[in-house]
Protein backbone atom coordinates (compact mmCIF):
# COMPACT_ATOMS: atom_id res chain seq x y z
CA UNK A 1 0.00 0.00 0.00
CA UNK A 2 1.45 3.35 -0.99
CA UNK A 3 0.39 6.54 0.77
CA UNK A 4 0.60 10.11 -0.37
CA UNK A 5 -0.15 12.96 1.99
CA UNK A 6 -3.02 14.97 0.58
CA UNK A 7 -3.79 18.54 1.56
CA UNK A 8 -6.97 19.02 3.58
CA UNK A 9 -7.45 22.60 2.45
CA UNK A 10 -7.66 21.96 -1.30
CA UNK A 11 -10.98 20.73 -2.67
CA UNK A 12 -9.28 18.78 -5.46
CA UNK A 13 -7.33 16.60 -2.98
CA UNK A 14 -8.55 13.93 -0.60
CA UNK A 15 -7.75 13.80 3.08
CA UNK A 16 -5.16 11.35 4.38
CA UNK A 17 -7.98 9.24 5.79
CA UNK A 18 -9.88 9.11 2.49
CA UNK A 19 -6.66 8.28 0.66
CA UNK A 20 -5.91 5.44 3.08
CA UNK A 21 -9.37 3.96 2.58
CA UNK A 22 -9.09 4.33 -1.18
CA UNK A 23 -5.75 2.47 -1.05
CA UNK A 24 -7.30 -0.48 0.81
CA UNK A 25 -7.30 0.39 4.50
CA UNK A 26 -10.08 -1.49 6.26
CA UNK A 27 -10.29 0.77 9.31
CA UNK A 28 -8.89 3.96 10.80
CA UNK A 29 -8.49 4.33 14.56
CA UNK A 30 -7.99 7.82 15.97
CA UNK A 31 -6.17 8.17 19.28
CA UNK A 32 -5.24 11.07 21.53
CA UNK A 33 -1.78 9.90 22.52
CA UNK A 34 0.83 7.73 20.76
CA UNK A 35 0.81 5.10 23.51
CA UNK A 36 -2.87 4.41 22.77
CA UNK A 37 -1.88 3.55 19.19
CA UNK A 38 0.59 0.97 20.49
CA UNK A 39 -2.21 -0.82 22.31
CA UNK A 40 -4.39 -0.91 19.21
CA UNK A 41 -1.52 -2.03 16.99
CA UNK A 42 -0.83 -4.98 19.27
CA UNK A 43 -4.28 -6.40 18.41
CA UNK A 44 -3.77 -6.53 14.62
CA UNK A 45 -1.33 -8.18 12.22
CA UNK A 46 -0.98 -5.51 9.52
CA UNK A 47 -1.02 -1.89 10.63
CA UNK A 48 0.30 1.45 9.45
CA UNK A 49 0.76 4.25 11.95
CA UNK A 50 0.50 7.90 10.94
CA UNK A 51 0.82 10.89 13.22
CA UNK A 52 2.76 13.82 14.55
CA UNK A 53 3.46 15.43 17.89
CA UNK A 54 2.18 18.88 18.87
CA UNK A 55 4.94 20.74 17.02
CA UNK A 56 4.52 18.62 13.89
CA UNK A 57 7.45 16.33 14.61
CA UNK A 58 6.84 12.71 13.57
CA UNK A 59 6.00 10.32 16.39
CA UNK A 60 9.02 8.07 17.07
CA UNK A 61 8.24 4.55 15.89
CA UNK A 62 5.34 5.53 13.61
CA UNK A 63 5.51 4.63 9.91
CA UNK A 64 4.62 8.12 8.63
CA UNK A 65 4.45 11.66 9.98
CA UNK A 66 1.35 13.74 9.56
Amino acid sequence: MEFSRRSLNRPDHQSTEAEALAQGALAIYLVEVPTAAQGICARFDRVVTVGALDRGDPVPGFHFGN
